[in-house]
């Protein structure tokens, strides 16, 4: 058995099936990009680790990841997480998931996730909204993944709820880009921060706001 496996949870292109919530402010077309953007980020950031991308929708992409590639399978949020978890565990022995939608959380979080949970059962990423960027396990927790109210505030604090008795390690708090507020945001970082890749995410902040976004 193989020791780490970062799993990247997204969902495929499928215009009018992304970044819904970006609505009021961009078009179908440019929300798509936009998800492209943050999922190629996301790739490139791992690339060097031993990576599978879990797929909700219809499959497609317009770019070759160039890495392995599988479909995710549940009715909901947990259960797809659920099912990646149990399978990654036939051949590694600790698996963080993480999602594409926080951008500016370093390479480096993931490598202290693993050395987490040396002493930990489950380390968790919070996201300001109450829910999670990553979540990482050296052994299948079922009930974190079941009875969870996904998509609400409180998603963070139902799954600790679940797991009283576990040890459980915390991560830093990042922020997801799913709203318009959180462009403006984004922006300021990415030109705070110049050390941080994401070219793609670049580029498309670029296109929306102009040359000052790289």
């Amino acid at each position: 058995m193989s020791s780490n496996r970062v799993v990247i949870f997204s969902k495929s292109a499928d215009l009018d099936m992304v970044k819904t919530r970006m609505r009021p402010v961009l078009t179908s077309e440019q929300s798509l990009s936009l998800h492209v953007a943050l999922l190629q980020d996301t790739i490139d950031k791992v690339r060097n680790l031993a990576t599978v991308l879990y797929l909700s929708g219809s499959g497609s992409l317009p770019f070759n990841p160039e890495l392995e590639i599988k479909m995710q399978t549940g009715r909901d949020l947990g259960e797809r997480m659920l099912h990646a978890f149990t399978e990654e565990f036939k051949r590694f022995a600790k698996i963080v998931i993480i999602g594409i939608d926080s951008p500016t959380v370093p390479v480096g979080v993931i490598s202290r996730t693993f050395e987490a949970l040396e002493n930990h059962d489950i380390v968790l990423g919070p996201c300001e909204d109450g829910g999670y960027y990553l979540i990482g396990l050296k052994k299948l927790i079922p009930e974190v993944f079941l009875g969870i109210r996904w998509g609400t505030s409180d998603v963070l604090k139902q799954t600790l709820q679940k797991i009283p008795d576990l040890r459980h390690f915390l991560l830093d708090t990042y922020f997801d880009v799913d709203l318009p507020t959180d462009l403006t945001r984004l922006r300021g970082e990415l030109e705070r921060q110049n050390g941080m890749s994401l070219m793609n995410l670049r580029d498309w902040m670029t296109g929306y706001f102009g040359a000052s976004a790289r």
